[in-house]
């Protein structure tokens, strides 16, 4: 069995509330959660107005379905930033038990 952790640092330049950033962070962790089924949510910079770091993780038996899965969420994240915010540094931690 293969574990795939991703942690995500995201700039909001655009952002001068928490409101407005909660929102941007909200949407993806939703949609991204809804369409692949993963544990997905926001970590860190939590109040703060135009940083964020969010996380998911991923279980499977091959790895080669774990590299495809990320790289789908990955190409999802970045295309429901677009416009609002930028992907400045990603952590991967895989591991095999």
């Amino acid at each position: 069995m293969f574990i795939k952790s991703v942690l995500i640092t995201i700039k909001i330049p655009n952002s001068s509330s928490l409101k407005y950033k909660r929102s941007v962070i909200k949407s993806i962790v939703d949609s991204t959660q809804n369409k692949f089924s993963i544990s997905f949510g926001e970590i860190d910079y939590l109040d703060r107005n135009n940083m964020s770091s969010v996380g998911f993780s991923i279980i499977s038996n091959q790895r080669k379905h774990l590299v495809e899965k990320e790289q789908a969420i990955m190409q999802f994240i970045e295309l429901k930033l677009l416009g609002r915010g930028e992907i400045i540094n990603v952590i991967y931690d895989e591991n095999k038990i």
